[in-house]
């Protein structure tokens, strides 16, 4: 699900009250090298919110740091 998505999830998986969305850093040549995530509350934000509202950003940062990694 996640490669076909593009994105993973973490739904309190790890630490109570806390969600997670992270995305491939992949270098120039299509090589995954690293990951980036944004991380909330969800007593703050909905798992929803964080998807629309904070995907498209890391989204964004990890193909500018992956177009700088070989």
């Amino acid at each position: 699900d996640v490669r076909k998505r593009g994105y993973a999830i973490n739904d309190e998986m790890l630490t109570k009250g806390l969600l997670s969305v992270a995305v491939p850093i992949f270098n120039r040549y299509g090589k995954v090298k690293a990951s980036v995530n944004i991380t909330a509350n969800r007593h703050l934000v909905t798992k929803e919110q964080l998807i629309k509202n904070g995907l498209h950003l890391i989204q964004d940062a990890a193909s500018k740091i992956g177009y700088l990694m070989v």
